[in-house]
């Protein structure tokens, strides 16, 4: 475990609830190779806030790089419109090049 994992699951003991710290503690599971896990937690970020677009970016890219297909594709297609919705082209965008390629 890193020092800033160590730091965010530190802080998430006193706010369980913050999705920023969720998504946070997603990354640096990921950087050091525990994706499958970052999945899990963008799933528990996602249960706490169903409209967090970075989290279904991220958890689509996820899943596309454990090749989980499928759900990569669910994720994308469900987050574009939470990300037009918020008025996030640019992550909508992003989602919709990630979806793309996996039609490739």
């Amino acid at each position: 475990m890193t020092d800033r994992e160590a730091k965010i699951r530190e802080f998430l003991q006193d706010r369980p609830e913050d999705p920023f710290l969720h998504y946070g503690l997603a990354e640096a599971l990921a950087a050091r190779g525990e994706t499958a896990a970052a999945v899990e937690r963008l799933d528990v970020l996602l249960g706490l806030d169903p409209k967090y677009v970075p989290a279904f970016l991220r958890k689509g890219m996820f899943l596309v790089e454990l090749e989980r297909l499928d759900e990569a594709r669910s994720t994308l297609e469900a987050g574009i419109p939470i990300a037009e919705a918020a008025g996030d082209g640019h992550a909508a965008a992003e989602m919709q090049g990630v979806l793309d390629s996996i039609e490739e």
